[in-house]
């Protein structure tokens, strides 16, 4: 069992969260990696370039309809929208995550962070080391 890599963005990095993971990997790889995993929790995910990916979860006419009825933005109404972009580093790949949309959510921060602990942990091998930075707010991808 792994431990707790990522941890919730903090309330003052909720406009545009941004963390970087890197691993000893090629960047290809490190980008498939968050594909997979980003589709395997139920993301909609698109490749817009060999080295960017956009993951979506939730609908946002879901969201709409959440803040029209005054309705909590979570469970079925959560609507958040990851962009990533890989690039080669000296440690291997540099994987930078940022949420462009839902990072003001409720449980936003927890969901991707889990996200995120399932890449470091697919990306982690005994030959292999992945890690997290911290959470910034970032630029856009």
């Amino acid at each position: 069992m792994s431990t707790r890599r990522v941890r919730p963005w903090p309330l003052r990095h909720s406009a545009r969260p941004t963390i970087d993971l890197t691993a000893d990997v090629p960047p290809e790889e490190a980008l498939a990696t968050f594909v997979a995993v980003t589709r395997a929790s139920r993301y909609r995910v698109t490749t817009p370039s060999p080295t960017t990916a956009r993951a979506v979860l939730g609908r946002g006419w879901l969201r709409a309809v959440a803040d029209l009825l005054n309705l909590p933005p979570s469970g079925p109404f959560l609507h958040v929208e990851l962009h990533a972009a890989a690039d080669r580093v000296v440690e291997g790949a540099r994987l930078r995550v940022t949420c462009r949309h839902g990072g003001q959510e409720v449980n936003a921060g927890t969901a991707v962070a889990a996200l995120l602990d399932a890449v470091l942990d697919r990306l982690d091998t005994p030959t292999r080391a992945a890690e997290a930075s911290a959470w910034g707010v970032g630029q856009p991808i």
